[in-house]
C-alpha cells in the first residue's frame, strides 16, 4: 500500500498560476479559504468534490474562472459561484468531478494538493483515502468544526534522535517518504511528514519500519503517527525509541 501511494504521485511541475485560491466560501463554509492545484471538498453522504485548473484523472470541464469568480455546474450538486483571490486576463477552464467512491460519510472539510499529476484515478483515490484515514484527526479545525489540509512541495527538515545515540537530520518533501538507517545498527526507519501549521511548525509524522531481505526487497510496517512542533518534540514508540523534532519548513 505504501509503495502504491508513493508511485501515485507524479513529478509534473506546477506553478503559481495553476493554483486555485478560493476565499469567502459561503457554499462550503467549513473551508472559508483554501488554495491548491487540486482542491477537494468533502460533501457528506455524497463523496468528494474535486476542482482544478488542470486536467486530472476522472475530471471533466465543469466551468471557468473569470474576473475572480469560479463558476461551475456539476450534477447532482447544482451550480456554484465561488469567490477567489485571483484574476486572469482570459477565462480559465475549471476541471471537476464528484467522486462518490471516496468514503466521506458525515465528515466535512477540505484538502488541497499542489501536486497535480497522478497516474490514474485509482492512485488519486488511494492517496486521498490514506490522508482521510490517517491524518484528519490531526488536522486543524475550522471555525465551523470542519478541517482543512494542504499537501504541497514544501521541504521539512527533521531531527531524529534514537534513545542513547546521537541525532541525525533528514530532509523530506511533505507527503513523501525518506529512509534513515540508525548509526551503528541494522534498524532502518522511514518518515513521512504532513504539515498541519507552517507558522508553529506543527507536523504529523508517520513513522515506518523498513526491512530489507537478502534479495534486496524492502517491506514496510506502519509504526504510527507522532505530532511534533518547534516547541514540542515527539517520541515514536519504536525500538529503540526515537525522538522526532521539527527543525525547519521551507
Amino acid at each position: 500500500m505504501l509503495a502504491a501511494l508513493l508511485l501515485g504521485l507524479a513529478s509534473g511541475a506546477t506553478g503559481q498560476t495553476d493554483r486555485l485560491w478560493i476565499i469567502d466560501n459561503t457554499s462550503f463554509p467549513d473551508c472559508e479559504e483554501i488554495q491548491g492545484v487540486v482542491i477537494g471538498f468533502l460533501i457528506p453522504e455524497r463523496g468528494m468534490l474535486l476542482l482544478s485548473s488542470l486536467p486530472f484523472p476522472g475530471g471533466t470541464e465543469v466551468g471557468e474562472l473569470r474576473e475572480g469568480v469560479l463558476s461551475f455546474s456539476l450534477a447532482p450538486l447544482g451550480s456554484f459561484d465561488l469567490n477567489t483571490n485571483q484574476t486572469s486576463d482570459v477565462p480559465l477552464t475549471i476541471w471537476g468531478a464528484l467522486d462518490p467512491v471516496l468514503p466521506v460519510g458525515n465528515r466535512t472539510g477540505c484538502i488541497a494538493f499542489d501536486r497535480a499529476l497522478f497516474s490514474d484515478i485509482d492512485d488519486f483515490r488511494t492517496y486521498i483515502m490514506w490522508i482521510l484515514d490517517r491524518y484528519t484527526e490531526f488536522a486543524p479545525a475550522t471555525a465551523t468544526g470542519g478541517w482543512a489540509m494542504r499537501i504541497s512541495d514544501r521541504i521539512v527538515t527533521l531531527s531524529i534522535t534514537p534513545d542513547g545515540y546521537g541525532s541525525a537530520q533528514i530532509r523530506v518533501k511533505e507527503g513523501g517518504l525518506t529512509e534513515l538507517r540508525l548509526r551503528g545498527q541494522e534498524s532502518m526507519f522511514a518518515f513521512l511528514p504532513v504539515i498541519l501549521d507552517e507558522q508553529t511548525g506543527r507536523v504529523a509524522v508517520r513513522v515506518v519500519g523498513v526491512e530489507k531481505s537478502e534479495e534486496g526487497k524492502k517491506t514496510y510496517s506502519d509504526l504510527g503517527i507522532v505530532e511534533t512542533s518547534y516547541d514540542s518534540p515527539a517520541v515514536a514508540p519504536t525500538e529503540p525509541l526515537l525522538e522526532v523534532r521539527i527543525v525547519s519548513i521551507q
